[in-house]
């Protein structure tokens, strides 16, 4: 098993929004990177990058289970009704259509969200002060690169970061 932290920036898709509307519904994510690393069953960790309201905790909302990975078979092969019907839930919650557009040439996995953590998110302050966090990638740099690889001892700190978070 793998862990990830995929990573959504506000200002591109309102994933918050999208998570609190669709919590129960299995989802997609478009990768850029370690398409041939991910694998079903595997941990990904949901992410919000810093939006523009100050308010806005960077840090993880949502953790998840990899369903499906390219190339999809049925019932998650693209073009099917299942691909149809998540491109027009999540239509209404790009922020930026442009990269959108961007984005649906990247390959995409398919999640099953395990817990929601809207009201207590794990914050970027509690990871980088958690001892074998601290120096995490995500934690340095800009919101450009989409998804991280953890190391196993990573995503278990993070998983016992989550399931202290309530």
């Amino acid at each position: 098993m793998g862990y990830w932290i995929l990573q959504s920036n506000p200002r591109t898709f309102r994933t918050l929004d999208y998570l609190r509307d669709h919590p129960a519904e299995l989802d997609r994510w478009h990768i850029s990177r370690y398409r041939d690393q991910i694998r079903p069953g595997d941990i990904a960790f949901i992410w919000k990058s810093k939006g523009r309201a100050e308010q806005d905790d960077r840090g993880i909302y949502a953790t998840a289970v990899v369903v499906s990975t390219p190339p999809h078979k049925e019932p998650y092969a693209p073009g099917s009704r299942f691909w149809e019907e998540l491109e027009e839930t999540a239509k209404e919650y790009w922020a930026d259509t442009k990269e959108a557009a961007r984005l649906r040439k990247h390959p995409q996995i398919v999640l099953a969200y395990s817990r929601l953590l809207l009201g207590r998110p794990v914050t970027a302050e509690v990871v980088e002060d958690t001892p074998g966090l601290e120096g995490l990638p995500i934690l340095l740099y800009p919101p450009h690169q989409g998804i991280y690889k953890l190391t196993d001892e990573q995503g278990r700190r993070i998983q016992a970061l989550v399931q202290a978070s309530g």
